[in-house]
């Protein structure tokens, strides 16, 4: 046995598949006693991933020592916040439990981070970090009409404060927070500061959501990221994807206002503001056209030297409380809802019970009814709205022209349950669009010019929008963008 060479051994043990639970599998540990040869084939494939928690921290540094540093590659710390019983699922999490949660967090991810800190950026290896929070008893739904529709923490989110205070982790390649429904959610900001641990990270997921229709709560977490990018100096990942999951509103509801007294989106442009020095950039989220290009008078011209891929997939929702498309039989819901009196904040950030249930009341107002409640589903919006699309569209066509590195780039919007997105995709000579990429035969050349493939359905830009991609292709290349327009149905032929 200890003739077989080590690489051959590697292999072997890799392609073992582990099935906890099932009656043939059997598990790889107890063979790693058999030699030192053995111990190193299996514990490159035990340590690969770990999963801890914040119990587990105690023991780490002396677990994941050595060689095992190197096999290391996902590393995944959960903090596990209070139990609670079925009573208290009925009832939304309140400040002083949050506060509660958000020190545990706090201290979980300092001793986290005083382990890692100590591998230095030289391990060996590249090292993924996810973390996530949760407590056992969010498994727990409650679904009775006079309590809490999904979860008690549903306006809960993990707030970290102090991250300065802990120690850098430059061995971490890679971060990203959790986005299973059933976790906790990482506020923006917290999000944003946790970068200035890891400043070895390539890359960077973050994902979050928006507090539902508790705009006076967005616009808290907005403006605290907003103060701590414009105070901040983070070296962002080369590659960030963001994922901020906004509230769900018919198509018939009015929309509120979250810019005032601005005309543009301050949160979008602190996004703009982040990616500049980035290579990869994903967007999907709420956002306005200052996510691409900033308003006039607003800031300097932004240039991205080294963005090589961007992609924005942007809500029906704007920041400003227009919808981005139109029922053409229906003018519902396009004007933005006047501020509300009083303004509500979620259930769980009051203390009386009227105070409560009327934040409740208000929430209520704005849900969906069931599928089979018999009544009728607000129709799509299929025509797009030019006071909002044009300005988009001509940001996307600047921002094109001052990335002399950019190989592709795509901008849509959801489907609506229609034939195809609404989209606009851009890729430079010897590349392929998103679009393409699905259609295209392998053995046909690749184009020689830049091109816009526009599935606008009936839309049409008109001719000095057209003409700005055209010009943003030649003063990067030389050549002027083609503008195609795909027609309505998908599946059409390139």
């Amino acid at each position: 046995m200890d003739r077989i060479p080590q690489e051959i051994l590697d292999r072997i043990v890799s392609y073992i598949t582990l099935q906890p639970g099932n009656d043939t599998s059997f598990r790889l540990s107890p063979f790693s006693t058999l030699s030192l040869d053995w111990q190193r084939a299996i514990e490159q494939q035990t340590f690969r991933y770990l999963h801890v928690t914040g119990d587990d921290l105690g023991n780490l540094g002396d677990i994941v020592v050595n060689q095992r540093r190197v096999y290391l590659r996902h590393l995944r710390l959960q903090v596990n916040f209070p139990d609670y019983d079925d009573e208290l699922s009925n009832k939304y999490e309140t400040d002083d439990e949050r506060c509660a949660n958000n020190a545990l967090a706090m201290t979980s991810l300092k001793r986290l981070l005083a382990v890692l800190s100590t591998w230095g950026p030289d391990s060996g290896s590249e090292l993924s970090l996810q973390l996530s929070f949760r407590s056992p008893g969010d498994r727990k739904k409650s679904l009775r009409w006079g309590g809490i529709l999904e979860k008690r923490y549903e306006y809960s989110f993990v707030t970290l404060n102090g991250v300065d205070e802990c120690a850098e982790a430059p061995c971490v390649t890679r971060f990203y927070a959790e986005c299973d429904y059933r976790a906790r959610r990482i506020e923006p900001r917290s999000l944003y500061n946790l970068m200035s641990r890891f400043p070895g990270a390539k890359s960077a997921g973050w994902y979050t959501v928006e507090p539902g229709v508790f705009t006076l709560l967005r616009q808290e977490l907005h403006d605290r990221f907003i103060m701590a990018v414009e105070s901040g100096s983070h070296c962002m990942p080369p590659i960030l994807d963001v994922e901020i999951e906004g509230p769900e509103y018919d198509y018939d509801h009015n929309l509120p206002n979250l810019i005032t007294p601005y005309t543009y989106d301050r949160f979008s442009s602190a996004f703009r503001q982040l990616s500049l020095g980035l290579t990869n950039f994903t967007f999907k989220g709420i956002a306005d056209h200052s996510l691409l290009w900033p308003s006039p008078g607003q800031s300097l011209e932004p240039r991205w030297q080294n963005l090589v891929y961007l992609e924005v997939q942007l809500s029906l929702q704007s920041p400003s409380g227009k919808w981005y498309f139109r029922n053409a039989d229906s003018q519902v819901g396009d004007v933005p809802r006047p501020p509300e009196a009083p303004v509500y904040r979620p259930p769980g950030y009051y203390d009386t019970k009227d105070e409560i249930e009327a934040a409740i009341a208000y929430e209520r107002a704005f849900e969906k009814p069931d599928s089979d409640s018999g009544y009728p589903c607000p129709a799509p919006r299929d025509q797009p709205n030019e006071e909002l699309m044009v300005p988009l569209f001509t940001a996307f066509a600047r921002a094109l022209g001052a990335m002399p590195s950019l190989k592709l780039a795509h901008i849509e919007f959801p489907n609506q349950d229609l034939d195809i997105t609404f989209f606009l995709s851009y890729a430079l000579p010897g590349r392929v669009t998103t679009y393409e990429s699905y259609l295209r035969e392998e053995e046909r050349p690749l184009p020689t010019t830049p091109r816009l493939l526009a599935h606008t359905w009936d839309w049409r830009m008109d001719e000095d929008l057209e003409g700005m991609f055209r010009r943003a292709g030649a003063a990067v290349h030389g050549v002027e963008t083609a503008v195609r327009y795909l027609p309505p149905t998908p599946g059409c032929p390139l």
